[in-house]
């Protein structure tokens, strides 16, 4: 009979679990990371995707361990080795949300995969919060910042389409666009879940009249003066649109 390969990848999982088990994750870590590191060295001919996925095991008996750093360069490791391993990349965002490199402008596409992925529920509500800080639209981003982060935002607003803040800034980047016909869905989107304050009832009305849509336009403003009546520049556009619709 022939003896099992001892490098297969199936062994060295049943045996480093078999580790686990019976003297703990740091100890099957420590084996597993001494024979993983003797083929990823070596030419054995065991596939991308086993090697990487044997990484992963490693970095799950690390997080184990409290050895977080160390399941990072693993996972890190598994991804580089086979970049479509969903499972690594996934693992990654849970390893490095909380860590000092969780706004690096990197880990913005991470996190929109994770969303995408549906994966843990805690996970995907942190990762959402940091999206909404790193994909912020405002008038100092440049048209390249601007393209980048939207289409980030698009792809949130296809996989959680409730969300407040894709509607927010992909309404402002086609806003700054001067592309009002695709701004105004999102402004409207706000305003009839109740998350429209004076500013984005201004931007809502200023699209309108962009779109010659006066009398529209008119309405929202006033309705932006009710919640704050102190603003000048918009007093003045009310009397400019009064005196359009008295010249009809």
């Amino acid at each position: 009979m022939k003896s099992k390969n001892r490098s297969h990848p199936d062994v060295l999982r049943k045996e480093a679990m078999e580790l686990h088990a019976n003297e703990g994750p740091l100890k099957a870590a420590n084996w597993l990371l001494d024979r993983i590191q003797a083929l990823d060295e070596s030419d054995t001919g065991m596939d991308a995707a086993s090697l990487a996925g044997l990484y992963v095991l490693l970095a799950d008996l690390q997080v184990s361990a409290a050895a977080d750093s160390a399941a990072i360069t693993a996972l890190e490791r598994a991804e580089a080795i086979c970049p479509s391993r969903n499972e690594a990349s996934l693992k990654l965002v849970e390893a490095l949300i909380d860590s000092e490199r969780a706004l690096e402008s990197e880990m913005a596409p991470r996190y929109v995969s994770y969303i995408e992925a549906g994966t843990n529920a805690g996970i995907r509500k942190g990762a959402l919060r940091r999206l909404a800080t790193m994909l912020r639209i405002t008038l100092k981003d440049s048209p390249d910042e601007i393209t980048s982060r939207m289409e980030l935002l698009d792809r949130v607003h296809r996989a959680r389409s409730n969300l407040r803040f894709p509607h927010l800034y992909l309404g402002r980047g086609h806003y700054l666009r001067e592309d009002y016909d695709r701004a105004l869905p999102h402004f409207r989107a706000l305003d009839e879940r109740g998350g429209a304050n004076e500013h984005i009832l201004n931007l809502l009305a200023r699209s309108l009249e962009k779109l010659g849509r006066i009398g529209e336009a008119r309405g929202v403003y006033i309705r932006s003066l009710e919640m704050k009546p102190e603003q000048a520049g918009i007093l003045f556009r009310v009397g400019r649109i009064d005196l359009a619709l008295a010249q009809r």
